[in-house]
């Protein structure tokens, strides 16, 4: 059938709607790889009392913005949503969906622009986390797109130029078949410069001490840009609790020079993976920001907390993570009151 798109929504699908019967208005079809304004021959996948879900056979009438994506596995991986459309559509598209979505579910009826900080479009995170297979041949990627099956990548352009060579000597030691059968995912994180490289790697529960660190070994001597490798033992099913770390090799973490200050990030912590953005985002949140008290929740390994110390008479820095809690009280000493949050 024929339908056009009427507007994109948060997940990335376009919003179209089923012609209207003797039974109402015509129910909401959610179709993926689609823009606003486009007229596409969709086929119904999937078929609820409420909705429908479809999937795009042909775009008869384009939008303007549409380009062909650069990343070889878009719309197989489950990654990227808008790698169809040009970028300065993208920064629009994103300026939209946070409109409606906080009008939806704050009651948030923004009157002001909305400004999208832009990027680079390409090689801008600074960590990524893929999936690894080990048998019955090694395998190295992410998810299909909506499946858990592997989808194997040998690239990722939104990585860091690191990141990617890193991915490269984890396939070529893979086709060793040294690999450890119980290792699940593997996570990069590169610094500030792109040149040094933190690795944490997720095993299946019940791994012995030394096939733990004997993975640990291996990943830490990947490239010469390795500083650490931490292996953490995947936890119960449905569970919430943060990962257990069961070995390490090198150095538990890596210094990241941003926002006029150096902060130590461990394994395990977390951190703003847009490289390019960093220095803005602080810049944004902070700037000219003084008074008596700050309280900043979720505060992570203290990017914000160590910033607004230095307009701020008190700063209370709220965390849950117990490995970022530690980097928060490391980076930011007695300047910043660092409270763990436990449940």
């Amino acid at each position: 059938m024929q339908l056009q798109i009427d507007k994109l929504i948060y997940g990335g699908d376009g919003l179209a709607r089923l012609p209207a019967d003797d039974r109402g208005s015509g129910k909401s079809v959610f179709v993926p790889f689609v823009l606003e304004g486009e007229q596409a021959e969709i086929t119904l996948t999937e078929q609820k009392s409420g909705f429908a879900r479809g999937r795009v056979e042909q775009v008869l009438q384009p939008s303007a913005h549409r380009i062909q994506p650069a990343c070889p596995y878009f719309q197989r991986c489950g990654g990227c949503h808008y790698q169809h459309s040009n970028y300065a559509h993208q920064l629009e598209i994103k300026a939209t969906v946070l409109r409606e979505t906080l009008k939806r579910t704050a009651k948030l009826n923004l009157q002001c622009e909305l400004f999208i900080h832009p990027s680079p479009e390409w090689s801008y995170r600074n960590r990524t986390r893929l999936k690894v297979q080990a048998s019955p041949s090694f395998a190295l990627g992410y998810y299909r797109f909506r499946s858990h099956d592997l989808l194997p990548v040998e690239q990722c352009p939104i990585s860091s130029p690191l990141i990617n060579r890193a991915i490269t000597a984890t396939w070529e030691l893979g086709r060793t078949g040294i690999i450890s059968a119980a290792l699940r995912e593997i996570e990069f994180f590169a610094d500030h410069r792109d040149e040094a490289l933190l690795i944490e790697a997720s095993c299946t529960r019940g791994i012995p001490s030394s096939d733990a660190h004997q993975i640990a070994e291996q990943l830490s001597h990947l490239l010469p840009d390795v500083q650490g490798a931490a292996i953490f033992e995947q936890p119960e099913p449905n569970q919430f609790a943060a990962p257990k770390r069961i070995a390490g090799f090198g150095k538990p973490g890596i210094q990241y020079l941003v926002a006029g200050g150096s902060y130590r990030v461990s394994a395990g912590s977390f951190f703003q993976v847009n490289r390019f953005l960093i220095d803005e985002l602080a810049d944004v949140v902070c700037k000219d920001a003084k008074g008596e008290c700050a309280l900043d929740l979720y505060a992570g390994i203290g990017l914000f907390s160590a910033v607004l110390a230095r307009s701020f008479a008190q700063v209370i820095a709220v965390e849950a993570s117990q490995t970022s809690h530690a980097d928060l009280r490391h980076n930011c000493g007695q300047e910043v009151k660092a409270v763990l949050a436990t449940t």
